[in-house]
């Protein structure tokens, strides 16, 4: 079979559209989270601007990293159990030692 029968061209139209679907569910929430941390972290807890700010644009450029190299290994992972199965399992584990440990804060 020809490869080229098989690649479809995506028109722009869509491309916007499936862009523009995540903001105002994701993007909305995600912004209120954190102005809200911001708020707290600097004016609650008493910690500057600037070192709240770092953490947050830290936490944005780490998460922007480790997102497309998390979707390239599970895309490309084989295992008996299956490509993401093994994953879920190891962060199902791992936030729950995260969460046993915020409870003993």
């Amino acid at each position: 079979m020809n490869d080229d029968k098989l690649v479809k061209v995506v028109a722009t139209r869509s491309r916007i559209a499936f862009a523009i679907s995540g903001v105002p569910t994701s993007g909305i929430i995600y912004n209120g989270i954190d102005y809200f941390l911001f708020f707290f972290y600097s004016q609650i807890i008493g910690l500057s601007s600037a070192l709240v700010g770092l953490a947050i644009a830290t936490a944005l450029v780490v998460d922007a990293v480790s997102d497309p190299l998390t979707g390239y290994l599970s895309n490309n992972f084989r295992s008996k159990l299956g490509r993401r199965h093994p994953f879920i399992a190891h962060s199902r584990s791992r936030n729950a030692r995260c969460d046993g440990l915020m409870a003993c804060l």
